[in-house]
């Protein structure tokens, strides 16, 4: 299997966000793979965003979902969630 590169996908907002738009709502910095695919998203919005960091990631690179005016910030990992296969704690919360 052929290691792929990081992938970048630019949104709107500074992070991908666990129960968005509730008082529960909590911004994620880094996943591992298998427990962000337990989360639902947005469908049509999010969730597509999701699908395919899951999918390079499980491939062996990295993803990074973050703002699109801050692009500079997000490959600096300042700001965004990247996902990967080697997180120990699964989810870390910004």
């Amino acid at each position: 299997m052929r290691r792929l590169d990081t992938l970048v996908m630019l949104t709107d907002g500074d992070y991908s966000n666990e129960n968005r738009g509730t008082p529960q709502q909590r911004d994620i910095e880094t996943a591992f793979a298998d427990a962000i695919s337990q989360l639902l998203f947005a469908e049509g919005a999010m969730q597509p965003k999701i699908d395919a960091a899951i999918h390079v990631a499980r491939a062996g690179g990295p993803a990074l979902i973050g703002p699109l005016d801050r692009l500079d910030d997000l490959l600096a990992r300042k700001v965004g969630t990247e996902i990967r296969v080697d997180v120990a704690d699964g989810i870390v919360h910004a």
